[in-house]
């Protein structure tokens, strides 16, 4: 086998006529019998390492097409990359002087196209590392309990761990705030729902955030609402509730998971349609507020039948009604308030997400979002979501996810701007 000469003086490669690797280089007679230095090394290093088949020709002094086969791009390092530039140059039969392409031209085509495989392939192997999933709540409530069944089976399909991190306060507002911080490289995400994403912004002039500050993943599903009493309350259905509140002024308490929370919204609302007043008592989390509903230190809450669930089944508190046009699949047994003599037309669901701070690449947000999809239609997670109350979303509820929000916060702000919250 020959072996390519370099010539100092002109910066060329002189190629004999022999086989460079196991493919046939050809001249034609007369032909250029020597090649830009660098490029020549290149080609000659590259049909030694990883294949490339070129012709070379005359036509008016100069080099005729290189056709590159068998590469795969991105995966033989350097000399791919260089291949790929003289495909990308030469394969659709362009013709260029060979002089006229400089070292410097060339090193700074290999490097533009290295850098961008390099890029490429990061967004390839996404994720690298483990990824946070915050929960905007406090450990034991309905949103750590959707992230728990979430997070195992994202982490198979992702190939990373899925930790989760739960950051309650202001009604999710601190959680929230504190995903928007983070870097947008998909290593952060929450398991967030309409409160914090959509109606805080809506309702709260503090938070520093709208909705549209998230990326929005995908929708994970939606339930209503159910509205308990403590077990000792003096009634027993939603009608005996509201005569009761219609007795007692503001004396009646009810919990709420914060101010201008989802929950508040939604009794505040049920108030408004009834014409009877509460007294409000803001917590930081689900769990708190059902220690205090159990202890008896308020009256009334407003929870994901999730959470509730077990305890009303079990006589440890009272459940009035669901928030939904009609009865839950989870909790047949629990009547919807518009099925009440006192409230009619409430329609009141409360819907989860995953989200990630604003700009995440779309390639990204494009393998969370596919592994999200994939968990929803797994039959044991399936099953799992729908014993705690969830509808689970639809791929097409998924993709259209953003267009949701939007619809969402209209609203929702034609709700809020007629109530006082405090």
């Amino acid at each position: 086998m020959g072996v390519a000469q370099f010539s100092g003086e002109h910066d060329q490669l002189h190629l004999p006529q022999s086989k460079l690797g196991h493919h046939a280089v050809y001249e034609s007679g007369g032909g250029i019998d020597h090649y830009l230095g660098f490029r020549g090394r290149a080609i000659a290093f590259l049909n030694r390492r990883v294949g490339f088949s070129f012709a070379r020709g005359v036509k008016g002094g100069q080099a005729v097409a290189l056709a590159g086969s068998g590469i795969a791009f991105g995966s033989a390092g350097l000399p791919s990359l260089i291949a790929h530039i003289f495909t990308k140059i030469n394969l659709q039969g362009i013709y260029m002087p060979y002089r006229n392409l400089s070292r410097r031209a060339f090193l700074a085509a290999t490097f533009a196209t290295l850098a961008t495989a390099t890029c490429a392939h990061a967004a390839d192997s996404f994720p690298t590392q483990r990824i946070t999933m915050i929960v905007p709540f406090p450990a034991g409530g309905g949103s750590d309990g959707v992230a728990r069944y979430l997070s195992e089976p994202m982490a198979r399909i992702l190939g990373q761990p899925v930790v989760i991190e739960n950051l309650g306060g202001n009604a999710g507002a601190v959680g929230a705030a504190k995903v928007l911080r983070e870097k947008a490289d998909g290593y952060t995400i929450m398991l967030g729902s309409v409160n914090e994403t959509v109606l805080l912004p809506i309702v709260n002039s503090a938070v520093p955030y709208k909705y549209s500050d998230f990326t929005p993943v995908g929708k994970v599903g939606s339930t209503p609402f159910m509205v308990i009493g403590r077990k000792d309350l003096a009634a027993n259905s939603f009608d005996d509730l509201i005569a009761l509140a219609r007795k007692q002024p503001g004396k009646l308490s009810f919990g709420s998971t914060g101010v201008g929370s989802y929950q508040q919204i939604v009794m505040e609302q049920i108030m408004k349609l009834a014409d009877v007043s509460m007294l409000h008592v803001p917590y930081r989390g689900a769990a708190p507020l059902m220690t205090d509903l159990l202890g008896g230190q308020i009256d009334l809450g407003v929870a994901l039948p999730s959470v509730v669930l077990p305890q009303a089944r079990q006589g440890a508190i009272k459940a009035f009604g669901v928030t939904g046009q009609a009865r839950d699949a989870s909790a047949p047994e629990v009547p919807a308030i518009n099925e009440s003599k006192s409230v009619k037309n409430l329609d009141f669901s409360f819907w989860f997400g995953v989200f990630a701070p604003k700009n995440m690449p779309e390639d990204r947000r494009a393998k969370l979002a596919s592994a999200l999809e994939q968990v929803l239609q797994d039959p044991k997670v399936k099953q799992q979501l729908e014993t705690a109350g969830l509808t689970v979303a639809q791929p097409a509820e998924q993709k259209d996810f953003a267009g949701f929000m939007k619809q969402e916060d209209q609203k929702l702000r034609g709700i809020a701007s007629g109530i006082k919250l405090d």
